[in-house]
C-alpha cells in the first residue's frame, strides 16, 4: 500500500447561519462521479448530520437525528456522466431524494436534528468522522458544481425546474442560505450568507 491520499475537499465550517438543527431542509449539486464511492457534500458526524454520497456507483441521502440514522438511495449507477441530486428533509420527517429532477428515493427520518453539529459543512469529503456508514473521509472522486443548502421547506417542482433550467443563470431562492457556482475555481458565496470556504487540494 502507497501512501494514504490527502483529502482533497472544500469546507464551509459551522457558521451559525449553516444551523439546521430543528429545521427542514434541502442540499443539492450538480456532480460527475468518475469512481463509485465518495461524499458529494456532508454536514455532521455520529451525533446529528446530514449526507449525499454515492456508494457503489449509486447516489443516497443520509439523515442522522439525535445519533439515529436513516438512509435512502436509488439503485440508478451514475458513474461518468453530470447528475443533479437533491436531498430533502421536511418538518413531517419524511426524506426524499431526487436525481435529475425525478424523485427516486423516499424514507422517514427518526426526526429533524437535534443540534447543530460540530463538525462543518464538506464538499468532496466528509472529514472527522461520517454521517453514514461509510469510512471517512470517503473521498469523492470527479467534479462537483453548483452547491445549495437551502432551510425550509421546497415544492416538490422545485427540482425539475432547476434541471430544466440548467445553463441559464439562476436567482438565489429564498430559502437558499448556501450557494456556490465554484465560478473561476473561487469559492465564493452567492447567498446572503457570503460564507467563507477554506479549499483543501481541490
Amino acid at each position: 500500500r502507497g501512501p494514504a491520499t490527502p483529502t482533497q475537499m472544500i469546507t464551509f465550517g459551522t457558521p451559525k447561519t449553516l444551523n439546521p438543527k430543528g429545521k427542514s431542509l434541502a442540499v443539492e449539486a450538480w456532480f460527475k462521479a468518475d469512481k463509485g464511492d465518495g461524499v458529494i457534500v456532508a454536514r455532521g458526524g455520529p451525533k446529528d448530520g446530514f449526507a449525499i454520497t454515492i456508494e457503489k456507483g449509486r447516489p443516497r441521502f443520509h439523515v442522522r437525528a439525535t445519533d439515529k440514522l436513516a438512509s435512502i438511495g436509488s439503485r440508478e449507477r451514475i458513474l461518468g456522466k453530470w447528475h443533479h441530486i437533491a436531498g430533502v428533509l421536511s418538518k413531517d420527517k419524511t426524506m426524499k431524494l431526487y436525481l435529475d429532477g425525478r424523485l427516486v428515493a423516499k424514507g422517514e427520518a427518526t426526526g429533524l436534528l437535534g443540534k447543530d453539529p460540530v463538525q462543518g459543512l464538506d464538499v468532496g469529503a466528509d472529514s472527522l468522522t461520517a454521517v453514514g456508514n461509510y469510512a471517512s473521509p470517503f473521498n469523492f472522486t470527479g467534479l462537483i458544481d453548483e452547491i445549495r443548502l437551502h432551510f425550509g421547506e421546497v415544492d416538490p417542482t422545485f427540482f425539475a425546474t432547476v434541471v430544466e433550467n440548467a445553463g441559464q443563470k439562476r436567482p438565489i431562492e429564498k430559502t437558499c442560505v448556501l450557494a456556490c457556482s465554484f465560478e473561476d475555481g473561487k469559492t465564493v458565496d452567492l447567498s446572503t450568507g457570503k460564507h467563507e470556504a477554506t479549499i483543501t487540494g481541490a
